[in-house]
């Protein structure tokens, strides 16, 4: 009965070693494993003791097989180790309850009832192991590349000489900081913890700035001069490598404080990831208004974080399509003004709209050129689409698509 039960538990630890080779991806090893368990638990009265002798060797085959391929980083560790524990296992009990199967043991009607019953069962349990098993085989892929960490940038307090409003320097920080930290590259390292004010002119004390994890440390100084105009300098610091990498002058109207910080966080972001800054920016868009059943809709305009924002056209006149000159200074849109769908032009610095031209048909879709001297629109005549090309300086028209 002793080799009976134990000839029943090889022949599942048969199925232990198939998931152990399947877990490896040694699909040839774990085929035979399979049919090799199926095997013992139906048969296994008429097991000799020479089918252990070759269920071993492969046994030993494939762990060695596995090995080799672990060693050449082919296989997950884990794999190995499951294979070789099953196999071994497997083998070991296998031989042993071939031993006690030779000796002649009759068995009793229940218990051969109960052998009955466990084979089931363990049908059931192998059938189980299986489809976990096939489960586990799928490729998992872990993305991980692109977790750089945030480079730490301290932004000093501005300082003010001259007639500078209080509100100006602190707005001009806020924005310094809030362009960068949008990006999601930069971490800006908390006011309080600044160790020092350092004045515009002093070298910073570096050990003192990489204590608060700082690796990037911005100095600015803004200053009144004639004409209401602001002067905005910053000196920019690498903390690690202790030295400055960056020294800029801006000059603006006092009105464009704001615009100042822009480009000032422009500098900052371009100088440490290489890449043109975006900040000093504007979008034009179509704003939409009023209820939902009398939606109104106008050209509107606002600075890339959304201060600012402005309309462009009355709510009289349904405008479609705007879109900004490479010099930022003009926008094309299109217009239905009077029930006529035509293409304007207008300048953000004077306010003048100006149509393009009658060109005898529907003109939309307008677009500039990369060097803003020409237009590309879609004009219908005699109820053909086609795109063509509008010289702004000679007014020419030229069509640049065709029926064929």
């Amino acid at each position: 009965v002793l080799g009976s039960y134990l000839g029943l538990f090889m022949g599942f630890l048969c199925f232990l070693g198939a998931f152990g080779c399947f877990f490896g991806r040694c699909y040839f090893f774990y085929c035979f494993h399979v049919l090799s368990g199926i095997f013992l638990l139906f048969l296994w009265r008429v097991v000799f003791v020479c089918f252990f002798w070759v269920l071993l060797c492969v046994s030993l085959g494939a762990v060695v097989y596995l090995s080799f391929r672990a060693f050449l980083g082919v296989l997950f560790l884990r794999g190995v180790f499951a294979c070789c524990f099953g196999v071994i296992i497997c083998e070991l009990c296998g031989g042993f309850s071939c031993f006690l199967q030779n000796i002649h043991i009759e068995l009793s009607v229940n218990d051969g009832k109960d052998i009955r019953m466990l084979k089931k069962f363990l049908l059931v349990l192998v059938a189980c192991v299986t489809f976990v098993s096939g489960a586990r085989a799928e490729i998992k892929v872990d993305i991980i590349a692109g977790a750089a960490e945030p480079i730490s940038v301290a932004v000093q307090k501005i300082e003010t000489v001259g007639n500078v409003s209080g509100d100006d320097a602190k707005m001009v920080r806020d924005v310094v900081d809030a362009d960068l930290k949008s990006t999601g590259l930069f971490r800006i390292v908390a006011r309080d913890a600044l160790p020092e004010f350092v004045e515009m002119g002093k070298l910073p004390d570096f050990t003192l700035w990489s204590a608060v994890k700082a690796d990037v440390l911005v100095q600015a100084k803004l200053s009144a001069e004639s004409g209401g105009r602001y002067n905005l300098e910053f000196y920019v610091w690498d903390v690690n490598g202790k030295e400055q990498i960056e020294a800029q002058s801006l000059v603006a109207s006092k009105k464009s404080a704001r615009r100042l910080a822009h480009i000032m966080a422009d500098a900052i972001y371009e100088r440490l990831t290489g890449e043109v800054g975006y900040f000093d920016t504007q979008i034009v868009f179509i704003a939409e208004t009023g209820p939902v059943d009398q939606r109104i809709k106008r050209m509107a305009i606002m600075d890339q974080d959304g201060y600012g924002m402005r309309y462009l056209s009355d709510k009289d006149t349904f405008v479609m399509s705007p879109h900004f000159s490479p010099n930022m200074q003009t926008i094309v849109f299109l217009s239905f003004r009077d029930d006529d769908p035509m293409v304007w032009t207008l300048d953000l610095e004077t306010g003048e709209q100006r149509r393009l031209g009658q060109f005898g048909g529907m003109n939309f879709a307008p677009r500039f050129s990369p060097d803003g001297s020409k237009i590309a629109l879609s004009l219908v005549k005699d109820g053909i689409t086609h795109i063509y090309e509008y010289d702004i300086e000679t007014k020419a028209l030229k069509q640049l698509t065709f029926d064929y």
